[in-house]
Parts: structure tokens; sequence; C-alpha cells
């Protein structure tokens, strides 16, 4: 699969193996989340390269990904933040899971449920 600019109104659109080009609004919304996921690492990064190298805070980044794509979007994340600061905001107690069997040195911070304050 690639990503290219259509030629006619400059946005997007997917290339498949066979060459046939879809909209990222005609892709699953999995798809489309991995695809703008994608290209923001790909920002960041060509950033990072001509400039200072940009922290990337994202919210819930997997939560629309089956657990093969969530696998593979937390080992390429993992490999980002080699390079770049990355905070991941999640709810969802198997995205924590997921980073944490990835490498067991992540940094975790749980933080106290909304509404709910340690005095």
């Amino acid at each position: 699969m690639r990503i290219v600019q259509d030629d006619s109104d400059e946005k997007l659109a997917v290339v498949d193996a066979s060459g046939g080009r879809r909209r990222p609004g005609h892709l699953s919304r999995g798809t489309s989340e991995q695809l703008y996921l994608c290209v923001r690492l790909g920002l960041a990064s060509e950033v990072g390269n001509r400039a200072e190298p940009l922290p990337l805070v994202m919210d819930d980044v997997l939560v629309d990904f089956d657990s093969s794509r969530a696998r593979a979007m937390a080992i390429e994340l993992r490999a980002f933040a080699e390079r770049h600061q990355v905070l991941i905001f999640t709810c969802h107690s198997f995205t924590r899971d997921l980073f944490r069997s990835l490498d067991a040195s992540v940094r975790i911070e749980e933080l106290a449920p909304r509404g709910l304050v340690a005095t």
C-alpha cells in the first residue's frame, strides 16, 4: 500500500497492491486511523530531521485498531520513541498492557480517575 497525492485535486489517495486508488474516506475506520497516524509520524520525523525533534502527544491512538494492527503500530511507536519524545494517553488497559508487553522499561504513569482528588 502507498499513499499518494492525487494530481486532480491535491487530496490523498491510497494505492493498493493491484494499483487501485481509494480515498481515505472509503477505508475502514481502523485503516484510515492507521493511515493518518503514519502521516503524522512521517511529518514529525521530517520536521525533526530539519530542526529539533518534535514531541508527539496522542490520546487513545490505538482504540480503533484490531489487535494485530494495534500491536504493529505500538511497535512502530516504540521505535519512533527512540528519536522523539512520545506521550500516549489512554483510558484502555489493553493499550497500557500492550506497551508494557513490548518493553518493560516503558514509563507508565497512572492518573487518578476523573473526579477523585487526593488530599
